[in-house]
């Protein structure tokens, strides 16, 4: 089993992705002309950009390619300074598979620092703002695709130095969090009696899968709950082999919290 897939999407696609880092006065924004960009009608630039509604408060799109335009607040404010980040989908031909969604970094004048498109999309959803690394500052998190019960999610790391996002990688589950040794683990469900467990390392400039375990319902009791489980580990990458044996590896991934899939 592919450690960073726990399942694939049903399209088949390869992911590109379009960056291009715009000095200031750059493409036009939201259809402002330039001279918002030179200090004439900021107001309405500003009352433009924060009519977008929140991508976070808004409910999943009824149809698969049917999203509306929003945005998400990394910093929180209206101080000129801040940042906004405006998300964009792509119209979708009749009998098209796929889409692109693009992220613009923004000032509040209107000034585009950024623009990152992530490429043949199959369902426009709608991102959230997360600190998936524990560094800090808010990344976003921008669904692809869901399954039957795992999402496809685009990680998209903001800098630590600089306000701009690069895309660190892509992962698959139910959900996600940070272990105590700061690894990243993503649960997955993989049948409706097993789990898997992903353990990244994040701490690089790219998401670094470490190791897989599978954990299984063993026993089950009343109403069909589960009263215990059997843990092995599937897959583990040569580095985090270098430390350890696959015995003392599968002691300690199993036993990270992140294993206790069951748990009520």
């Amino acid at each position: 089993m592919n450690m960073t897939m726990q399942d694939t999407p049903r399209h088949g696609r390869s992911i590109r992705l379009a960056i291009s880092v715009l000095a200031l006065g750059g493409l036009a924004l939201l259809g402002l002309s330039a001279c918002s960009r030179s200090g004439v009608n900021k107001q309405a630039t500003l009352e433009r950009i924060l009519a977008l509604p929140l991508c976070n408060e808004l409910e999943r799109p009824a149809e698969v390619f049917d999203a509306l335009d929003c945005r998400l607040d990394p910093d929180g404010t209206r101080d000129p300074t801040d940042v906004k980040l405006l998300f964009s989908y792509a119209p979708v031909e009749a009998g098209a598979n796929t889409g692109d969604i693009t992220m613009r970094l923004a000032k509040l004048d209107g000034t585009e620092l950024q623009a990152l498109t992530e490429a043949d999309v199959p369902m426009y959803l709608y991102p959230y703002l997360e600190d998936f690394d524990g560094d800090g500052a808010l990344d976003v998190i921008l669904p692809r695709e869901v399954g039957n019960v795992n999402t496809v999610m685009a990680l998209l790391k903001r800098q630590k130095e600089g306000q701009q996002y690069t895309r660190f990688g892509e992962i698959n589950g139910v959900g996600f969090q940070r272990t105590a040794e700061g690894y990243l683990a993503v649960q997955a469900r993989s049948s409706a009696a097993s789990w898997g467990v992903s353990f990244y390392d994040v701490t690089g400039p790219a998401l670094v899968p470490l190791a897989l375990i599978q954990i299984a319902a063993s026993e089950t009791g009343e109403g069909g709950a589960v009263t215990a489980t059997k843990c092995t580990l599937e897959d583990i990458s040569a580095a985090a082999l270098a430390t350890q044996t696959p015995e003392a590896a599968q002691a300690k991934f199993c036993g990270d919290p992140a294993a206790d899939v069951y748990k009520e």
